[in-house]
């Protein structure tokens, strides 16, 4: 949706600037062309190599239309201050090719690196937007090459007649403003040199400074409106229950040699005292644990007891309790806590927020716990798994 009306409107805009400043629809119909078949190729190719349009890859067409113009207005540009001097629509053209061809080539393929740059980040929503953007503006290079200066051939000496004259459509009067306008900075930047120097400097080091504040942060659900059915039932939802947010917090051996380990109490403790840290630090809603099933389980085997809702005190007593366990209805949920094998272990952890801040708050949070307390000797420092969303 975003993509099907932001574009058009993208567009739009573009055109009714060029449309002022060159005043001919013919002329300014041949960038508009160039944009919307960049776009259409671009899109295109996404699709049939496999990749979905999603809140990223729908950006790509607005980013891609105005770079798509670019070289096309540097043509038109270039063509509206030669024509008048020449009358001549073969030599106008083959002299601003000749002069801009290698400029707009070198802008193209350093645009496109920045972007394909964008491939190298570990997220693949961000690596295809920035490989098809990359390749947008290198087939908006390659559409403009070609189909501008054939474009313009086309059209009739007719057509063209006044164009770039002053006084006459197109012609320097219209943007007499913006003529002076430049013609005052360019004087301007000469006359203050060492004072915008000295201001440049000091939005340097401002830029500096703000750069060492930036906060990295997101959460998709911001994205949609406070009025938005989703972001009113994340309220509600994170108001009553301990949170909608998940990540995974996996222990496991660093020996090979250690057997079962998760059934040592020692390790079962460690687990019990890590959520109790997650848990009263205020960045966690709410964890749990193949503890939290075998305390609960322990208690049920003495009929309820509050005082044995706790870890049972040998290997033995845990293997019978997880025994008891996997002989009753569910038995396969055991094993989204613990494998088989009794050498991994996942604490679910659930947050009321989805924010990255509050994902490192946590991760803080386990450095800061493990720092303090070390893990037994058979078990190796806990690993985060993220899977908030």
């Amino acid at each position: 949706v975003q993509m099907g009306i932001s574009a058009p409107l993208a567009m739009l805009v573009i055109f009714l600037l060029l449309w002022y400043f060159f005043r001919r629809l013919i002329l300014v119909l041949s960038p508009m062309i160039v944009a919307l078949f960049s776009c259409l190729i671009t899109m295109s190719l996404l699709v049939i190599t496999g990749n979905t349009v999603h809140i990223m890859s729908s950006m790509i067409p607005i980013f891609i239309m105005p770079i798509a113009v670019l070289d096309s207005v540097h043509i038109l540009s270039r063509f509206f201050d030669h024509y008048p001097l020449k009358k001549d629509r073969r030599e106008s053209i083959t002299h601003v090719m000749a002069d801009l061809h290698k400029p707009m080539l070198y802008t193209s393929l350093t645009t496109a690196g920045g972007f394909a740059s964008l491939a190298l980040t570990p997220i693949p929503p961000v690596q295809v937007f920035g490989l098809f953007v990359a390749l947008g503006v290198m087939v908006a290079w390659l559409v403009t090459i070609t189909f501008i200066p054939a474009y313009v051939l086309g059209i009739s000496e007719k057509s063209l007649e006044g164009f770039g004259m002053p006084g006459g459509p197109g012609g320097a009067s219209i943007n007499n403003w913006m003529e002076k306008l430049l013609y005052w900075i360019g004087n301007s930047t000469h006359r203050w040199a060492k004072l915008i120097l000295i201001l440049a400097v000091l939005a340097s080091v401002l830029a500096v400074v703000g750069i060492g504040r930036i906060q990295i942060n997101d959460n998709p659900i911001r994205w949609f409106s406070d009025t938005h059915q989703i972001r009113i039932a994340d309220r509600i939802l994170n108001q009553h229950f301990g949170g909608t947010y998940m990540a995974y917090l996996a222990l496991t051996t660093n020996e090979e040699e250690v057997g079962a380990v998760f059934k040592q109490p020692q390790a079962l403790k460690y687990i019990e005292s890590l959520q109790q840290a997650l848990n009263t630090s205020g960045a966690v809603g709410k964890s749990n644990s193949v503890v939290d099933i075998l305390k609960t389980v322990h208690r049920e085997l003495y009929a309820g007891a509050a005082e044995k809702f706790k870890i049972p005190a040998s290997p033995a007593a845990v293997a019978q309790t997880m025994l008891t366990y996997e002989n009753g209805h569910r038995p396969q949920d055991l094993w989204h806590f613990i494998t088989p094998d009794y050498r991994t272990a996942v604490i679910w952890v659930q947050m009321k927020s989805g924010d990255n801040i509050d994902m490192s708050r946590v991760e803080a949070v386990i450095d800061r716990y493990v720092g303090n307390n070390p893990p037994p000797v058979f078990l190796a420092a806990p690993m985060v798994w993220i899977d908030l969303y």
